[in-house]
């Protein structure tokens, strides 16, 4: 992927440039729970998102810049409308 990267010019991960020191995951998957209370106690958490741009989005003095970027975490009506599309896949 390394490679890759430096072939199209120093790509790099948009959310990691904005954010250096963020701890954030786009997905969290249990992997087990307290059958009593059901609360997790133990998570696997990954970043599934990843968005390669070239430097000069994310740096000053050039234009267009990224500005933002921030996860979202779907609601239950976001989840129906999708449903109700015909979708049957398990993430969106």
């Amino acid at each position: 992927m390394n490679t890759c990267l430096m072939h199209w010019g120093g790509l790099r991960d948009a959310f990691r440039a904005l954010h250096p020191g963020a701890v954030a995951y786009t997905r969290r998957n249990v992997i087990s729970a307290n059958q009593a209370t059901r609360k997790p106690t133990s998570l696997s958490r990954s970043r599934i998102d990843r968005i390669y741009v070239s430097p000069p989005l994310t740096t000053n003095g050039s234009a267009p810049k990224l500005r933002l970027l921030v996860h979202i975490t779907p609601t239950d009506m976001d989840l129906l409308a999708v449903r109700r599309t015909g979708s049957t896949r398990l993430y969106i």
